[in-house]
């Protein structure tokens, strides 16, 4: 499910004019989070990015990779597509928004197949808040609600992070839930060697903990 990075959070400063053109990546991750949500259970997992740059502002482009619901021991390759706009506010403050289709490509998945608005506000290149709402997330018959702030600091090539969010998922047979993470990021020209550890909050739905349990998760990607 995400990002330019292909790591679950975005650890880079401030966004800064990029030329126009086609970019993107590919992860090898071993125990994938997402938004707080494990997607393919302790296995190794290939996934990438592409995109199209159309100016200062405007991208899209999508993912691909593999994903194991909680509710089939199954995986299924998982496309999203994306859109996004993003806008140097001031020096220091950068906000970008985007919408997200999230798709699954086995017929027995296609019901899970859900959409997401999500908007993050750069703060003095180190903090990062995040708002999503989305449909259909586990067949939630609402509009669901994920919410994440994170702070990061640069240490030379090193990047570390530290996020809290929270998922709400009223309608969904799964419970709503907490996490905290820990990251780090390796730069290394066009390579990031990363980790990090999330460690979920107080959920005890078998079936949510099944999803969102806590684990350490190690990778490398290359963006070109």
């Amino acid at each position: 499910m995400r990002h330019w990075v292909i790591v679950l959070i975005v650890l880079s400063p401030c966004a800064v004019a990029e030329p126009r053109g086609f970019r993107g990546g590919i992860s090898l991750t071993h125990d994938y989070h997402f938004q707080g949500i494990d997607q393919n259970r302790d296995r190794m997992e290939l996934s990438g990015e592409i995109g199209w740059r159309a100016n200062n502002n405007v991208s899209a482009g999508a993912w691909f990779g593999e994903f194991r619901l909680p509710f089939y021991d199954e995986s299924t390759a998982e496309i999203d597509y994306f859109v996004r706009y993003d806008k140097q506010l001031a020096f220091g403050h950068h906000i970008d928004t985007s919408l997200w289709q999230y798709t699954y490509l086995d017929a027995d998945y296609h019901r899970y197949n859900w959409t997401q608005w999500l908007t993050n506000y750069h703060l003095d290149e180190r903090f990062i808040f995040t708002l999503g709402l989305s449909r259909n997330l586990f067949f939630s018959d609402e509009i669901t609600t994920f919410a994440e702030v994170t702070a990061h600091h640069n240490f030379g090539p090193i990047t570390a992070g530290l996020s809290m969010a929270a998922n709400d998922l009223p309608g969904s047979p799964l419970a709503s839930f907490q996490y905290i993470q820990l990251k780090a990021v390796y730069a290394a020209g066009r390579w990031q060697f990363f980790g990090d550890y999330t460690a979920t909050l107080g959920v005890t739905d078998p079936t949510t903990r099944r999803l969102a349990h806590e684990g350490l998760s190690v990778g490398l990607s290359r963006n070109f």
